[in-house]
Formats: structure tokens, C-alpha cells, sequence
């Protein structure tokens, strides 16, 4: 009997003082909000394609360049008021350039090269896709649904080759 409570004793010893054994190097603590309703975005918001205008890559021809905006918009509707504002949240994924926040191309074959899509607010400010402020300006509730306007254009990463440009980044509407 001695025996096996000296075993037992010995065995949660020897578990307890593993948990202290190891460090800890931080500590990582995770906050949100799950709400009643938020917006529904309007189903010719849900898969929109944007077709960029065909420009030179003389137009590119350095890093830095852009050309090409072109506007779009996302709709939203049924938002729990009719005051508030909402915003769109483009999200990380594999398509997006986590150092930039710009898309990166992703036609293959005959793909452009060095070229990139980037996404602007209204008022032409760029807007980080995945990174830490990746939502857009806050645009105004009126009627619990709001048009949330922004552009995409093309962006060189350098000297630009000729080809195809096509990629994807998702979004995700935040109501405020």
C-alpha cells in the first residue's frame, strides 16, 4: 500500500513540476464582440468582377507607377439602424502581399509581371489589404443600408512585363 501511494505521490510530482519546468516567453490575450445582426450585403455585392482598362506597360515602366483606377462599390442592406456606419475589411489571404498589402498577380501562363493590384479608398488613400488597418474609410448608414465606393488600379513592383493580370481578395463588412 506504501508502495503505490509512494508511487502515486511521486508520478503527480513528477507531472506538477513539469508544468513549472517550462518558460514562458508572453501571454496572448483574445477580445471581440459577437453581435445580434450586422448588414447583409446585397448579392450584386457578393461576387463582383472588376475589369481594369488594357494599359501600356510603358505606363509602368517603373516601381512605384500605377495606372488603371477604376471604380466599384460594395452595397449593403438591412443594417440593424439606419445610423451608424459600415465599413469593408479586406481580409488577408494567399493573394495578398503581406509586406505591401497590395495583390499580388495570379494568371498563369502568360501573366504580366511585377505588377500588382491595388485597392483605394474614395479619396485615392490606399488601402493595406490584411494588414492591421485593412478596412476601408467608414462610410454613413442612410436608410440602414450604405454604398461603400473604392477603386482598384494597377500597381509595378518594378519593371512591369506584358500579360494578363488576374487575382481575388476577400472582404468582410464590418458594422459600427
Amino acid at each position: 500500500m506504501k508502495i503505490k501511494l509512494l508511487s502515486a505521490l511521486i508520478a503527480v510530482a513528477a507531472t506538477t513540476g513539469a508544468q513549472y519546468a517550462t518558460a514562458s516567453d508572453g501571454n496572448i490575450v483574445f477580445m471581440g464582440t459577437v453581435s445580434q445582426q450586422t448588414c447583409v450585403v446585397d448579392n450584386a455585392s457578393r461576387a463582383l468582377t472588376i475589369a481594369l482598362p488594357e494599359v501600356s506597360k510603358d505606363t509602368l515602366r517603373t516601381a512605384g507607377k500605377t495606372a488603371g483606377a477604376t471604380p466599384f462599390e460594395i452595397r449593403v442592406k438591412g443594417c440593424p439602424t439606419d445610423t451608424g456606419t459600415v465599413t469593408a475589411h479586406f481580409e488577408p489571404g494567399v493573394f495578398v502581399d503581406a509586406a505591401t498589402g497590395r495583390i499580388n498577380n495570379t494568371t498563369s501562363p502568360g501573366a504580366a509581371g511585377n505588377v500588382q493590384i491595388q485597392l483605394l479608398n474614395p479619396d485615392m488613400s490606399p488601402i493595406i489589404a490584411g494588414g492591421t488597418d485593412a478596412s476601408s474609410k467608414p462610410v454613413a448608414l442612410e436608410g440602414a443600408a450604405a454604398s461603400m465606393r473604392y477603386f482598384a488600379r494597377y500597381y509595378a513592383k518594378g519593371t512591369v512585363t506584358p500579360g494578363h493580370v488576374q487575382t481575388a481578395v476577400q472582404y468582410s463588412v464590418i458594422y459600427n
